[in-house]
């Protein structure tokens, strides 16, 4: 399942600062972390399908150290 985040190359955005936000945010461990995809202002993310609706409801919830961070799921199937 993919979920989009506010923040892209415009951003900075690089997997060694986003793997981790994405393991402490939603509860999971990196092997459930599939296709990174950083676009210009969002990053597109892809979750293991088993992982996913766990994910989902912990990313959802707000954070104190990343506030202006925001994750969600994204409904329909993205192009690879």
């Amino acid at each position: 399942m993919w979920f989009t985040i506010n923040v892209g190359r415009a951003k900075n955005a690089d997997p060694k600062w986003l793997i981790p936000l994405l393991c402490r945010r939603g509860g999971i461990t990196k092997q459930a972390i599939g296709k990174i995809q950083i676009l210009a202002r969002e990053t597109r993310v892809e979750i293991a399908g088993n992982e996913a609706e766990r994910f989902a409801e912990a990313a959802r919830k707000p954070d104190a150290k990343d506030k202006n961070i925001h994750i969600e799921r994204v409904d329909a199937d993205l192009p690879i």
